[in-house]
């Protein structure tokens, strides 16, 4: 999240909800006046970002997210099987953002995004 030169502190919790998307009749997604997916309130599954001293330890330098780990649930809480590598590939480029995504723009903003 880096706010200056500071990376998010050890034991940040970062949560995205993942929510279908509204289609029109012919099946496409509905974009709203910004140009953004219309979300509906059906949530497909919540996805947790962590930090903790050490954690990620495990993963080769190729795709280690410094010390964040990845974890990904179902609506009902139940832990889904995550594809750790999907998530540290995809979070990697993102080092000088302490390899988060969101997150930094709430925090330059000072407001949560919809």
């Amino acid at each position: 999240m880096n706010i200056g030169d500071q990376p998010a502190p050890e034991g940040t919790v970062l949560v995205m909800v993942d929510r279908r998307a509204q289609v029109d009749a012919a099946g496409n997604p509905v974009l709203g006046p910004d140009g953004r997916y219309v979300a509906t309130d059906e949530v497909l599954q919540v996805a947790v970002q962590e930090k903790r001293r050490g954690w990620g330890a495990e993963y080769p330098d190729n795709l280690r997210n410094g010390d964040w780990d990845y974890a990904t649930f179902a609506p009902d809480g139940s832990r889904r099987p995550t594809n750790s590598a999907a998530c540290l590939g995809c979070h990697k480029p993102r080092a000088s953002l302490d390899y988060t995504f969101a997150f930094q723009r709430w925090v330059i903003d000072g407001k949560p995004r919809d």
